[in-house]
């Protein structure tokens, strides 16, 4: 099984969108997704499939809802999850997260601040140049990135800070850059 993280480098850059285009591009492979997140809430059409102190996992059961996770099945993921977890939950969360995906297929999860705890074997970082807005979460999971994803709705031309010199690919605004593909390719070939 190949384990995928999106993360990004703060809200709104376009973490859901480049999930869902890997997805589709490879939409044989057979993805378990998730979105992790810190809002503790009752999702509609979901059902709640573990839990533990400061956390719930939560099972999408349907495609047609306007949530991030009904947008991985549209997209054509198997299963798609919904993992709330408070800061102290995170690491029980990721535990009880990897129990979920390790039996199916490839897994593509959302999420920053797991980055760690989950050990992908690619971590993809959104960002955005223009904006200068950078969660303590992204900042602490930069090194660890194996590209950065510019933003498809970055319209300038301004340049990354990335003294590390990460790949950078821009997004698309459908689909995903070839050379990203490339990259993807060759992770799921290796399982």
């Amino acid at each position: 099984m190949a384990l995928i993280v999106v993360g990004g480098q703060t809200k709104d850059v376009g973490k859901t969108t480049l999930v869902c285009e890997i997805i589709r591009h490879f939409v044989s492979s057979r993805w378990t997704a998730a979105k992790i997140t810190s809002h503790f809430h009752e999702p509609e059409e979901c059902v709640l499939i573990a839990s533990g102190a400061g956390w719930r996992i939560w099972e999408q059961s349907a495609g047609n809802a306007q949530t991030d996770t009904a947008r991985y099945l549209e997209a054509g993921a198997v299963r798609s999850l919904l993992v709330s977890a408070q800061l102290g939950g995170l690491a029980a969360a990721c535990s009880a997260l990897k129990t979920e995906i390790s039996p199916n297929g490839n897994a593509i999860i959302e999420s920053t601040a797991s980055a760690q705890m989950l050990a992908p074997d690619m971590f993809l970082l959104v960002v955005d140049p223009e904006n200068q807005e950078l969660k303590v979460s992204a900042c602490e999971q930069l090194l660890r990135a194996h590209a950065l994803i510019v933003s498809s709705r970055t319209r300038s031309s301004r340049a990354i800070d990335n003294p590390h010199r990460v790949p950078v690919v821009r997004a698309l605004d459908a689909g995903i850059d070839a050379a990203l593909a490339s990259r993807v390719e060759r992770l799921l070939r290796s399982y």
